[in-house]
């Protein structure tokens, strides 16, 4: 009875800050679950892929299709070094989000450049993507995470064909970015 008088509007902004917070605190729980899957698989994988390491930033992005045979050719040839890409690249993975997912490691894999060559299932006159051995490993490294490795295939088809179709639009982006900076650049 003695409590003092808290005005709506303040009592309307406590509870929303502590609505955000517990939303802010379930972002945060997401992620420290994301790392420690991560960390959990990168540990399993430790034995396979410590004496195989590869570094990635020799390899990718892919920028045509004499490395993309190569790439190709080479885990066709050696299935130890396909299964330590697939290990590497399950790092990208955002626990949250597919799509996200699907975008980080094929964008980390390839050029929009070449992808704008390729639609999932060779559609409008482009190559196939979903006949590489890059797109298994693709759809590897997503279902390395607990979280996909029992998700219908055609959900990572639709994102990984979302983002082959939107390579085009990628490359004018990025291009209409350079040429503002160059002209930000040109009237310092």
């Amino acid at each position: 009875q003695n409590q003092p008088k808290l005005s709506e509007d303040f009592q309307r902004f406590i509870t929303n800050t502590l609505v955000n917070m517990k939303y802010d605190i379930g972002s945060i729980l997401s992620i420290v679950q994301s790392n420690s899957i991560n960390i959990n698989t990168l540990m399993i994988n430790k034995n396979t892929s410590s004496k195989n390491a590869i570094n990635l930033d020799n390899i990718f992005p892919i920028k045509n299709n004499d490395e993309l045979e190569s790439l190709e050719t080479k885990m066709k040839d050696d299935e130890n070094f396909k299964n330590t890409l697939v290990t590497q690249l399950s790092v990208l993975i955002y626990v949250n989000d597919l799509g996200n997912s699907v975008r980080r490691i094929a964008s980390r894999m390839f050029s929009d450049e070449l992808l704008s060559k390729y639609s999932l299932h060779g559609f409008k006159s482009k190559l196939c993507f979903s006949s590489l051995k890059s797109y298994r490993v693709i759809i590897d490294a997503i279902r390395v995470n607990v979280k996909y490795s029992i998700i219908p295939e055609k959900d990572i088809d639709n994102s990984l064909g979302i983002w082959l179709s939107h390579a085009p639009f990628h490359i004018k982006n990025l291009s209409r970015k350079q040429e503002k900076l160059t002209k930000i650049h040109s009237s310092l």
